[in-house]
């Protein structure tokens, strides 16, 4: 019924903006927990019905449901600029790298992980050298905003400390179950671990997230030779550092520069080198092309 009601109703571009509006309240320093958990009902709900959308909408089907209604009332043919992808990817990466990543945000993190390999997901269900519109997946690998280095160094960090979730969690997302928790999880799986082994940790989505990220751009999607994938740039220049400085920023969500602690990303890369594919990916991505590492 969404996707049948949404084209005169809007209301998943409404559920947008409104999420929008939830994560940059959450990510502020003075969030309050009832902030937090809005936000990450919003995320939620919109990687909810968003998976629905691109497993079952053919990709010119799916691009009027992230169309800007504004720009239809005006009376202006759609184009890919007219869409909320890049408001809804921006807001999601900008969560990644500015909010805070301790227990009362561990499950909005989570979220936002989740989501953000919900919309990578949709080239998935189209070939990349097809001409169909895949705004999502353009403006997650095509990011260039000023962020994109913080939100590399946050997600290594996040493979390398291994945050713990918290011992007990309430609230709307916990009840509705781990079912919907890790719903595009499957389809990534050769990178991780087996189909029967335990639900991925934070620190498993981030690297999942972070390999996704760092991906070359398709050529149909992006035919200006000249632009380069921010992340993987970010990743091939994150610089060594001590490993008391780089705990610190990971705990706090202080991401200021491009450096952690190489020994670290080494002995978590070697710890998870036999039972997870996405650690090979990640060594073999800094070895080919970070020459500090």
């Amino acid at each position: 019924r969404v996707v049948r009601y949404n084209r005169p109703s809007h209301n998943f571009q409404g559920l947008l903006r409104v999420m929008i509006s939830k994560l940059a309240s959450a990510r502020a320093s003075s969030a309050t927990s009832d902030q937090v958990q809005q936000a990450s009902g919003c995320v939620f709900l919109m990687r909810t019905f968003l998976k629905h959308m691109l497993e079952t909408l053919e990709p010119e089907d799916m691009f009027p449901h992230l169309v800007d209604e504004r720009c239809e009332k005006a009376g202006e043919p759609s184009q890919a600029e007219d869409t909320l992808a890049e408001a809804l990817v921006e807001s999601l990466l900008l969560t990644l790298a500015d909010c805070k990543l301790d227990a009362s945000t561990h499950w909005l993190h989570l979220e936002v992980l989740s989501a953000l390999t919900v919309c990578l997901s949709g080239q998935l269900f189209c070939e990349l050298s097809s001409p169909a519109p895949l705004p999502l997946v353009a403006a997650a690998i095509g990011y260039s905003g000023p962020k994109a280095d913080r939100v590399v160094l946050r997600l290594l960090q996040s493979y390398v400390v291994r945050p713990a979730a918290p011992a007990a969690s309430t609230g709307l997302l916990r009840s509705l179950g781990t079912g919907l928790w890790h719903l595009p999880w499957h389809v990534y799986s050769y990178f991780f671990r087996s189909a029967d082994a335990p639900l991925p940790e934070l620190a498993d989505r981030s690297l999942q997230v972070l390999l996704l990220l760092t991906q070359h751009l398709p050529p149909t999607l992006f035919p200006d030779g000249a632009i380069q994938n921010a992340f993987l740039q970010s990743l091939r220049e994150v610089g060594d550092a001590s490993a008391e400085s780089s705990d610190a920023d990971a705990e706090q969500g202080q991401c200021r520069t491009a450096q952690l602690s190489f020994r670290k990303l080494h002995d978590a890369i070697a710890a998870s080198l036999l039972e997870q594919e996405g650690a090979m990916v990640l060594l073999y991505l800094l070895l080919h092309g970070n020459k500090e590492f």
